[in-house]
């Protein structure tokens, strides 16, 4: 079954303008864009409806995002589950008024970065990369590039700037204390030292 991706619009795909349509959020859309050319299904997932929701799915398509579905299950999964919840189906749910529920949690209660894991998974296979190809780029092991994916290891700063500066990403993007709006400026555009 593909993976879902339910979108919100308002806030998310484009600035909160309601009623009207906001400027696009361009990294939110390229993001949405790789995930679908990795496979992944995506649902416009708003409370517009009417011609509301006719120009928000208007504004999708001249942005260059298909939509699977639009405030709908995906019909595999209403065949999989035998039925038509009201509540969309989905892996994962991108809105901006979102709460993060924490993850990241090991046992005896100790707390890791809690967004790092998922973050890192998410460019790292965005880009299509493996863990290998990922570590040489950054210098730094296979091994260790898995045990940040699975939430065993935090990231030394020097391999956090690495990753991030990789990925064209803010730290606190990448450890999940922003969302999509923050990147870091091009390689090339500050000066770097050395980190080796």
């Amino acid at each position: 079954m593909r993976k879902a991706i339910a979108i919100d619009f308002d806030g998310c795909l484009c600035q909160d303008c309601y009623p009207a349509v906001g400027p696009p959020n361009w990294e939110v859309i390229r993001r949405a864009q790789a995930e679908q050319a990795a496979g992944a299904a995506v649902i416009l997932w708003t409370c517009r409806v009417g011609a509301y929701l006719q120009e928000a799915v208007d504004a999708c398509v001249s942005w260059g995002l298909s939509l699977d579905a639009v405030n709908a299950n995906l019909p595999e999964r209403i065949a999989r589950y035998g039925n038509d919840c009201r509540k969309v189906s989905a892996d994962e749910y991108w809105d901006d008024r979102a709460v993060r529920v924490p993850d990241g949690i090991r046992q005896g209660g100790e707390r890791m970065c809690s967004g790092f894991p998922a973050r890192l998974r998410t460019l790292r296979e965005g880009r299509r990369m493996s863990r290998k190809a990922l570590s040489e780029c950054c210098g730094l092991s296979k091994n260790m590039i898995g045990r940040y994916e699975r939430g065993e290891k935090e990231p030394s700063t020097k391999a956090l700037v690495e990753i991030a500066d990789f990925f064209e990403v803010s730290t606190d993007y990448l450890l999940g204390r922003k969302n999509f709006f923050d990147r870091a400026p091009p390689r090339g555009a500050r000066p770097e030292k050395s980190m080796r």
